[in-house]
């Protein structure tokens, strides 16, 4: 029953997403359906997989020694629903939930909480000298989930609604990192108890919560991109439509026209391109089409040397232009293609390995030796801030806006492709040029 719920949760809402959170008003946006407040949604809907063990365990009257295995697992199962039911249901501040969608996670978790009881407490017997790793594993993830959702609340202060990228912790490295923590501890619950009933529970999870990760990591990138962070979705989604429009449009000097004639002005703008390339300008596109090809056999028919031959030959002979290339840098020369493969690896290796200073080393320890070489050379946050400082410099030596604020050098950057492109593309006068290049 479990596996064949999570199936159905991941091909219903595969693609889209449960309606609560973020998510609400991508389903409801005329009509709001009943809801119910966030933190006694999240107590009700929780609260049957802490008390259905409870009551089983009170309930069943024999326990042996034996069974302190089991105890452990079913207390590790408890100790989680614990924290959602009477910590995390007290300390949310999320958005109400739909009635639906509380009412359906209450049945999952009667269900779930009364597989893992009955066979914990009926079907399995773990002995006392029980002991594994998987427990860590399981408390692992629980510590990640719990320290995230912390990182969680503490985004906005009582009462804000407006989205905020959570920094700190494991989203330095993870976007959903809530969510990974749950997957981890779950993962680590199946393990210890290596069960189809612990697993099918993890497999639910990762249908569950996976898909909800993943939309997570798209809206971070594309409101990073975009420029649009704290932005629901949909407006995300909008702002990415916006920003190829204005890319596209700029690029093709058709700014401010419809989505119909920006698509128009690519395709002419490509087949343009394309005909000048190849010597076609004024013909049908099939024509152009057929040139292009005819130009590419020219020029690989030019560097083997087979002018004139038939397709297949001019590809044999690429292959063999290739085949000489490598022998000759690899001074295999003469030999059969597996050992000219092999020199070549082997070559890449003597240039690796001289580079890190790890000659003679294994291949395991030379691929080692050059990811710490490049981490040496500079730290990954000090990379990515050196290449933003980069290409700022670039961007204001090209335009001409050295020492300016960010802002103005992006639109002085539009303005500089703007007049290269309507330069290009033979759509603005003279005049419009030479003012555009003096600014």
């Amino acid at each position: 029953m479990l596996f064949l719920a999570g199936i159905i949760h991941l091909v219903c809402l595969g693609r889209t997403q449960a309606p609560y959170g973020r998510y609400l008003g991508v389903f409801y946006s005329t009509t709001m359906p009943r809801t119910v407040p966030a933190r006694l949604a999240w107590f009700i809907q929780e609260l049957p997989s802490l008390l259905v063990p409870v009551l089983m365990t009170t309930m069943t009257t024999s326990h042996r020694e034996s069974n302190i295995g089991t105890l452990l697992l079913l207390g590790t199962f408890c100790l989680h629903y614990f924290q959602r039911t009477c910590v995390y249901s007290v300390m949310t501040r999320g958005r109400p939930l739909p009635l639906r969608v509380m009412v359906q996670g209450g049945m999952f978790c009667i269900l779930n909480g009364f597989a893992q009881s009955h066979y914990l407490l009926h079907c399995a017997c773990y002995n006392s000298t029980w002991t594994s790793d998987c427990s860590t594993l399981f408390l692992l993830g629980m510590a990640i989930n719990i320290h995230s959702d912390y990182l969680l609340r503490n985004l906005r202060k009582q009462g804000e609604v407006v989205y905020k990228i959570p920094k700190g912790g494991l989203f330095e490295y993870v976007s959903g990192a809530n969510y990974f923590g749950e997957i981890v501890e779950w993962l680590g619950y199946a393990i210890a108890t290596w069960s189809m009933t612990g697993f099918s529970f993890a497999f639910c999870t990762l249908c569950f919560i996976g898909p909800r990760a993943l939309h997570h990591h798209r809206y971070v990138r594309l409101s990073t991109f975009t420029g649009m962070s704290g932005s629901s979705p949909s407006q995300v989604r909008q702002g990415l439509y916006h920003h190829r429009y204005g890319r596209v449009s700029t690029f093709t000097g058709t700014a401010g026209s419809p989505p119909s004639q920006v698509r128009q002005g690519l395709h002419l703008h490509r087949y343009g391109r394309v005909s000048t390339i190849t010597g076609t300008a004024g013909s049908p596109p099939s024509q152009v089409r057929q040139g292009l090809h005819l130009h590419r056999y020219g020029r690989v028919s030019t560097i083997t040397g087979t002018s004139g031959s038939p397709p297949s030959q001019v590809r044999q002979g690429l292959h063999l232009h290739r085949y000489v290339r490598y022998t000759t840098i690899t001074g295999t020369a003469g030999s059969p293609p597996s050992q000219v493969r092999q020199g070549l690896n082997l070559h890449r290796y003597v240039r690796v390995s001289t580079f890190t200073g790890m000659s003679g080393s294994p291949p395991s320890q030379v691929r080692q030796g050059l990811h710490l070489h490049r981490y040496v050379r500079v730290s990954p946050s000090q990379v990515r801030q050196d290449l933003h400082l980069h290409r700022y410099v670039r961007y204001t030596t090209i335009t001409g806006t050295s020492g300016s604020p960010p802002s103005q050098v992006r639109q002085g950057l539009h303005l500089h492709r703007y007049g290269r492109v309507s330069t290009f593309t033979g759509r603005c006068s003279s005049s419009e040029r030479f003012h555009i290049d003096v600014n």
